[in-house]
């Protein structure tokens, strides 16, 4: 049979990807299925050359069946071949890992896209980043795991160079959270959460300096009262050529200090030094 003669009657489809090409350099965007759409819509029936790729997407609520993305053939096909759209839906029954014995698995129909199914889960196990019920999307039933093993509790937090301002009991869980205020710097707070065991989101406090201490010298630039890792001072020698040093505190130690040149009492054969002894002259 004549193609001119069968052509009516495919239109009349509605869904078939129709892309035959009167030229082997050129391909067509034919009718499309239903509810697919091509990102950046070139006209249909418009002349496209080889090696031109299209993507593709669903409507809302549906998913793709197929390659998200074909390009035009030196045959004037589209390959792979244009893909479908289907309704998004999850499995009949629930993962069933580690859920109670109360539990309903069978979804009863509930298991189209953002549909919900209360579940509960079994002893030494709790429900996924407190999860009040089980939601399909997309990737399934999430929350992934549905269930999970109950965490360790934390221990107790010691925070270096810190003190606990708010959230002070005996035993700490999953999500307990502490308020904390450093004792250095300039006092800053933070907040630490108890995950898995152990304390996350912490920022932590910076390791003090002992106020510095350069023998036979002068701080000229950077004294306070508390120093923390950064914190630079300037001092000058008292003695000698006065020579200007600079140090840095690093993790509670004053880093890159050099020491002043100092004359010690010099021994004296038969005799002993009398003062005053300045440093300079004896």
């Amino acid at each position: 049979m004549k193609l001119w003669l069968i052509l009516p009657f495919l239109q009349l489809w509605g869904n078939v990807n129709i892309s035959f090409s009167q030229n082997a350099n050129t391909c067509v965007i034919g009718a499309l299925h239903p509810h697919l759409f091509v990102a950046g819509m070139l006209p249909l029936n418009e002349k496209i050359q080889v090696g031109h790729k299209l993507r593709f997407m669903c409507g809302d609520g549906l998913k793709l069946v197929g390659s998200e993305e074909t390009e035009c053939s030196q045959t004037g096909q589209w390959l792979p071949p244009f893909p479908t759209c289907s309704e998004v839906t999850c499995s009949r029954n629930l993962p069933e890992d580690n859920l109670s014995w109360g539990t309903t698995r069978d979804t009863q129909g509930r298991n189209r896209l953002g549909d919900t199914v209360n579940y509960d889960c079994k002893w030494y196990y709790e429900r996924t980043d407190g999860a009040q019920h089980a939601t399909c999307t997309r990737d399934g039933w999430t929350p992934k795991p549905l269930c999970r093993v109950t965490s360790a509790p934390c221990p107790h937090p010691d925070f270096e160079n810190a003190v606990i301002t708010y959230g002070v009991k005996d035993s700490y869980n999953r999500n307990d959270q502490v308020h904390y205020r450093c004792q250095t710097g300039n006092g800053e707070t933070f907040t630490a959460t108890c995950r898995e065991g152990a304390w996350t989101e912490s920022t932590g406090c910076a390791a003090s300096c002992p106020p510095p201490d350069f023998q036979d010298a002068v701080i000229t630039h950077g004294a306070k009262y508390n120093y923390i890792s950064g914190d630079q001072v300037q001092y000058r020698c008292r003695s000698g050529n006065r020579e200007t040093f600079s140090a840095i505190c690093k993790e509670g130690t004053w880093a890159e200090a050099k020491k002043c040149a100092v004359c010690k009492i010099p021994p004296i054969e038969h005799g002993f030094a009398v003062g005053p002894f300045n440093n300079k002259v004896i």
